[in-house]
């Protein structure tokens, strides 16, 4: 009511005080369902705190988009998003502990205990008993499901699933068994013996067309696979032997561990000193990959490739994000992204016809139309547009059989093409690369590039296009990964001068 909850989160350390406030809140709600209730109890549980020096501990004040790891229950996670998750244990057994209970107790099927003969001194389930059992048993399973449903859907990038079995090839046998089964459901009676997480993803996992190493284990054959699945997975063993040998390479002290059991002073010795020092000194090796981006755009990469040579040290390059100006500022000189944006619009609406086209009335077209701002209009050279008319390249664009033009693409390339410095998995690992292609067109079959530039011509056309050539061969590849064919030019136009340069 007064706003003070408000108001600190504006002061200094706002989040934490806002915090604070939540966590006396909670306290005090707490207080409140004891027999302790009232203000005033409440006042003076909290001044003999103060007055002990206790405290009720400083409040967590993480939010859900702080760089943490977190560690909860699927049910905690219900309802957030994670860029990775690790689901572990999904072979650890259900709790069946209300189906081994003498008396069972249903809300719609009633009671069923078990009979007891006095004589004999013996218990043995009734049908009643079993029928609740199978009817408790199915709820479970079906609570279980959606639960494992929501363990499965938190990761928005990558999902790690992580589970143990006693004996893998025996495990694989059984699995092996569903890769006969074609409906992409498995079979109810396997659902119903489920025991654990692990007996219902491995049956089902086995049948993927990347889980070749499962199927390997137990030389099964490839049958009824789910091919059109599109989802990517990477089946992996860690076998006991391999966990064994890397406890081994360790290398630990018999006498260093023994005084640790003993809880002793642990002796001091030069070899312990050098070890702890090249422990605590340690770097690790792939270090270089923390500084790559894992999403870039075509213009990062630009920036990152035109003042770096071969050799050079990665440095991490700022997110620039770019703000329209203020409509104030936009009524002067356009900044030269502006009049970039400017050009790759009107090109983007410009037809292509046979015998040129005026471009004044195409300007004014676009203006009228709202595309185009009357400042826009003002710091585009018309002259420009007007050579590129005039040039054989608009003609083979009036005569294109097609023309696609401001095509968006993603593609995926290996970290160490655009970083040579990058070795090992961390040189494998993909970067996903985003841009947008100018404009693509098709004659007699054949496809070609073409990419606008309104960079101000200062060398050679030849040098611009080596500049480019990088930029124009990603976006060649993303073409041919998109339609399966290759791509017969690459085409730079450079207004400033009307070069057309063929890279």
């Amino acid at each position: 009511e007064t706003g003070y909850y408000d108001g600190v989160g504006g002061w200094s350390g706002g989040v934490q005080r806002q915090a604070n406030l939540r966590a006396l809140i909670d306290r005090a709600k707490q207080f409140e369902a004891s027999s302790y209730r009232g203000l005033f109890r409440f006042l003076r549980f909290i001044e003999r705190l103060r007055e002990s020096g206790s405290d009720l501990g400083t409040a967590q004040a993480i939010s859900e988009r702080e760089d943490v790891v977190r560690i909860m229950s699927i049910h905690k996670s219900k309802g957030l998003e994670f860029p990775v998750v690790f689901l572990s244990g999904v072979s650890k057994k259900f709790n069946e502990a209300d189906m081994r209970v003498p008396f069972m107790m249903h809300r719609e099927l009633g009671f069923g205990p078990k009979a007891i003969d006095p004589v004999r001194r013996i218990s043995y389930p009734t049908l009643a008993h079993q029928a609740i059992g199978q009817k408790m048993r199915k709820e479970m399973l079906a609570e279980e499901m959606r639960i494992l449903y929501v363990a499965l859907t938190r990761a928005k990038e990558k999902l790690i699933i992580t589970g143990t079995v006693g004996d893998s090839t025996k495990q694989m046998e059984k699995w092996a068994r569903f890769l006969s089964v074609s409906e992409l459901q498995l079979p109810q009676a396997a659902l119903f013996k489920g025991r654990s997480y692990l007996d219902w993803l491995g049956p089902a996992l086995i049948r993927h067309p990347h889980a070749k190493v499962w199927r390997d284990q137990v030389g099964a054959t490839a049958m009824n696979l789910r091919g059109e699945d599109p989802s990517e997975w990477t089946m992996t063993f860690v076998s006991e032997t391999a966990s064994v040998g890397t406890q081994q390479a360790l290398q630990i002290d018999p006498t260093l561990l023994a005084a640790l059991r003993k809880v002793e002073p642990l002796p001091t010795r030069e070899p312990v000193d050098a070890a702890l020092i090249r422990q605590l000194n340690w770097q690790d090796p792939e270090h270089k990959a923390s500084t790559v981006y894992a999403k870039i755009s075509v213009s990062e990469l630009k920036r990152m490739t035109e003042d770096r040579t071969p050799g050079d040290e990665l440095v991490p390059t700022p997110i620039q994000v770019k703000l329209d100006r203020p409509k104030f500022l936009q009524e002067f000189k356009l900044t030269p992204t502006e009049r970039g944006t400017a050009y790759h619009t009107m090109m983007q609406h410009m037809p292509f016809e046979m015998g040129g086209l005026q471009i004044p009335s195409f300007m004014d077209n676009l203006v009228s139309q709202q595309l185009l701002t009357e400042a826009q209009r003002q710091g585009v050279d018309a002259e420009h547009l007007q050579t590129f008319v005039k040039s054989p390249l608009y003609t083979q664009l009036a005569q294109a059989d097609a023309v696609y033009r401001e095509l968006p693409f993603s593609l995926g390339i290996p970290a160490g093409e655009l970083h040579p410095e990058l070795s090992g998995d961390s040189a494998t690992k993909p970067i996903l690369m985003q841009g947008v292609i100018d404009c693509l067109f098709e004659i007699d079959g054949n496809l070609h590039l073409l990419d606008y530039k309104t960079d101000r011509v200062t060398t050679t056309p030849a040098d611009i296009g080596e500049r480019y050539r990088k930029q124009l061969e990603l976006y060649a590849r993303a073409i041919e990964q998109m339609t399966g064919r290759k791509v017969a030019q690459r085409i730079l136009y450079l207004f400033d001068g009307g070069h057309t340069i063929t890279v």
